[in-house]
């Protein structure tokens, strides 16, 4: 259970810096999310974005990590496993 809240704390935190990040507050973002076609995400803007994550959430995130990310529950699951 106690599992279960830090998903969604973690949910909540990823949500704003994405809304943040493509600028529309109002965009349902989920954990199927994808990070792509959902959000129009393309490469450039994901290597940003990381930088910006790495920055909330002081981490750094290697480059060959970086591909995995394809929906929001990537990043989560990734700054579950990585983060502080």
């Amino acid at each position: 259970m106690k599992q279960r809240g830090k998903a969604v704390s973690m949910l909540e935190k990823v949500r704003t810096i994405l809304c943040e990040f493509i600028n529309n507050k109002d965009f349902e973002i989920g954990e199927n999310t994808a990070l792509s076609s959902d959000l129009g995400i393309n490469s450039y803007q994901l290597a940003e974005l990381v930088c910006v994550i790495e920055d909330s959430f002081n981490i750094e995130i290697p480059n060959k990590s970086i591909a995995s990310f394809v929906s929001v529950r990537d990043l989560i699951e990734y700054l579950e496993l990585n983060g502080n």
